[in-house]
């Protein structure tokens, strides 16, 4: 299988402006119960680390394209699952409003990674896992104007 690259601007498996503002409509006046960072690893980054699917059990299935699951989350988010065989290798990213909070958590997050070990940073906002597990899982963080995409993929990577 071939390693993709991916970045926030080629992201097309829905309008996800769409997706992320209806999220934002439905939980308006709502407050949010967690941050982004925290329902990234809890629902894609956790998972994925230990080779099972996102927790989307109870989440609003929302439209998508084929190959792709999107869900809104109670927290505002929208879930987007990536999944084979349309898709080479499956991926999960948590869509959110630019907070600077959830960025500084998930930065923490990532400098503690390769504090220990457990993550090496490949280029600005990419992490690769070490040799802690296989095939490796990359972790990546893009941040526009619009919204901050947090994503978890399988590679086909080993030591």
């Amino acid at each position: 299988m071939t390693e993709k690259s991916w970045h926030f601007g080629q992201f097309t498996p829905l309008n996800w402006r769409g997706a992320l503002g209806a999220a934002c409509l439905v939980m308006a006046g709502e407050p949010l119960a967690a941050g982004q960072f925290e329902v990234f690893a809890a629902r894609c980054l956790d998972p994925f680390e230990h080779f099972t699917p996102p927790i989307v059990q109870g989440l609003e299935p929302m439209e998508a394209e084929a190959g792709y699951s999107a869900y809104g989350l109670p927290e505002g988010f929208v879930l987007i699952y990536e999944t084979p065989p349309a898709q080479d290798l499956a991926a999960c990213t948590v869509l959110g409003r630019p907070a600077r909070g959830n960025v500084l958590e998930f930065e923490i997050w990532a400098i503690d990674q390769v504090a220990i070990g457990r993550y090496e940073e490949i280029e600005a906002g990419r992490w690769l896992s070490t040799d802690w597990i296989e095939p490796k899982v990359a972790v990546e963080l893009d941040v526009t104007a619009e919204a901050v995409a947090m994503r978890v993929r399988e590679t086909d990577l080993e030591s």
